[in-house]
This record gives C-alpha cells, sequence and structure tokens, in this order.
C-alpha cells in the first residue's frame, strides 16, 4: 500500500474569498503533517506522497522535515470550492504514483489509527466510510482506499465530472424553471459553473455508483484531525452559570489555552472536563477554533 496526502501546510498569507484562510502558523501545520505521515508510516505504506499547493518557497526550504515522504508541488488558482482543488492535487499526482499498489488518499493534517477498518476484499475497488444525510448518501473523503492507480484516476476524473455536472442536472421544479431561464437568459445567470458549490464527499459516492465500482463500506475509519480541538466545559462550581470555555488539547494531551464564552476570568487546568465527542455535546456550549 502507498499513501497521498491532499495539502496545503503554508497557505498564501491573503484572505481567501471568505476571510482569513486559517488561524494556524504553517509551522504549526508542518508538525501536523509530520503526525500525518508517522501515522501513515506506522500503518505500514511502502510509499508516502504529499500532493501540496502551497505558493511561495516557505515548503519547498523545508522539505527535508517531510520525510520519508515525497513532496509533489502543484500551483493552483484559488477556488472556493476546496473539494475541486483537492480533485486536481490528487490528479496532479497521479503519475507520479507506482501501478498496480492499493492506494490510501488521505486529508492533510488528519492522522489514522491502528484501529482503521479500511481494508479491501478480494474484488472490491474502494474502502471508506459511506454517511446517510436523509436519502443523500456520500463518502467521507478524510480517508479511503482504492485498488490501484487505474481506480484513482477514473474515481477521480468522475468526482470532478459530478460537481461540474451538480448545476446542469434537474432535481426537481426549481431547478428545472432555474435551468430554462439560464437557457433562454444567460445574461442573467449568475451560477459560478467553473468554482461550483456542490459537495465532493456526495460527488465521490456518486462517482461510485456512477462507474459501477464495488465498495467495501467500513464502520471505523479511526481517523481524526490532529489539531485536537477539544471542547471544555466550566465545571458548574467553579462558574456558578454553567457557561461553556473552549480549550485546545495540543498533540500531548496537554491544554495549550483557553478561549473563554461570556467573558469569563482565567481558568484552571482543574477546573474544566474535556470532551472527546463532540457531538456528544449541548448545542449551548461553544468550540475552540
Amino acid at each position: 500500500m502507498i499513501a497521498i496526502v491532499s495539502s496545503t501546510i503554508a497557505p498564501s498569507a491573503l484572505p481567501s474569498h471568505d476571510g482569513a484562510r486559517t488561524t494556524l502558523t504553517p509551522e504549526v501545520r508542518l508538525e501536523h503533517t509530520q503526525g500525518t505521515i508517522a501515522s501513515l508510516v506506522a500503518l505500514g505504506a511502502k510509499e508516502i506522497f504529499i500532493a501540496d499547493n502551497s505558493p511561495g518557497n516557505w515548503l519547498h526550504d523545508r522539505v527535508a522535515a517531510l520525510a520519508p515522504a515525497r513532496l509533489l508541488s502543484f500551483s493552483q488558482p484559488p477556488i472556493r470550492n476546496k473539494g475541486i482543488g483537492e480533485m486536481w492535487l490528487l490528479l496532479g499526482a497521479l503519475e507520479s504514483l507506482p501501478e498496480n499498489e492499493p492506494i490510501l488518499k488521505i486529508s492533510g493534517r488528519y492522522r489514522v489509527g491502528p484501529g482503521t477498518r479500511l481494508k479491501l476484499r478480494d474484488g472490491d475497488d474502494v474502502a471508506g466510510k459511506v454517511y446517510l444525510h436523509g436519502r443523500v448518501r456520500s463518502l467521507s473523503t478524510r480517508c479511503y482506499l482504492m485498488r490501484d492507480r487505474t481506480v484513482a484516476a477514473r474515481l477521480w476524473e468522475r468526482t470532478l465530472d459530478e460537481i461540474y455536472a451538480e448545476q446542469a442536472r434537474i432535481h426537481g421544479p426549481r431547478s428545472l424553471l432555474r435551468i430554462l431561464k439560464s437557457s433562454l437568459r444567460p445574461s442573467e445567470d449568475k451560477l459560478r459553473y467553473g468554482d461550483p458549490t456542490a459537495s465532493v464527499e456526495t460527488a465521490v459516492y456518486h462517482a461510485i455508483r456512477h462507474l459501477s465500482l464495488r465498495l467495501h463500506e467500513v464502520e471505523h475509519l479511526d481517523v481524526e484531525h490532529l489539531a485536537r480541538l477539544a471542547l471544555v466545559t466550566v465545571l458548574g462550581a467553579a462558574v456558578g452559570d454553567g457557561s461553556g470555555a473552549s480549550v485546545d488539547l495540543g498533540a500531548d494531551g496537554q491544554l495549550d489555552g483557553v478561549l473563554l464564552v461570556g467573558g469569563l476570568g482565567p481558568v484552571s487546568k482543574s477546573d474544566v472536563r474535556v470532551h472527546r465527542d463532540l457531538h456528544a455535546l449541548p448545542s449551548r456550549q461553544g468550540v475552540g477554533v
């Protein structure tokens, strides 16, 4: 098995379409990426490729810090839809990937643990975790496994097709009227066809189905983000009103800082309770970012 990491370790200092690109320094993002690489080495990856679109020379001057991974650097224009940017990154890296090897794709600054269920059975083309939102199915693009480079090429190319085609498909009366109107009055068409908003997670699932690829759905990825943002609540006895506070949990499990909600004063580490399962938290509490 080989692994490819889609990454932007040192984003541009210029704001993106939606504001600041990141609140983390390149040094911190590089440290997180090293954690990704270490997890892949522990998992037994024969080769690791970092497909990165960081501008400038900052990362190139520190390429040795990515060892044993190999850096594949690309230049890309700014794109609102990060899924599109990721697909172009992966397609650009294809020619550097060896043939006839299973390919694990993982997003930058995530780690995959030894408990992952990502395995390919005989005849499988892709293994990944599927989510169901109402009647819409999607595949987690944080981490998934493909049989070889041929499957990867077909999947990534078709995923781009699915993203770009979404706005041209009829899903009901409203989309039908929109398509008719834009066809009759193209000068009034305001949609961004070159940078659509379609979800890459839904698009990759549709690509698998439309290509008739055999998918092994797994329940447990054992994948987590290395930023290790943990939500904590200040103990009622310490605050009195049960207000929430947010804490960044470092890679070593220690509390790196506290972001207070409601203007509270300094909080001791002994006054906080860490919640690792963010989905289990009450909605009133804030998340550290």
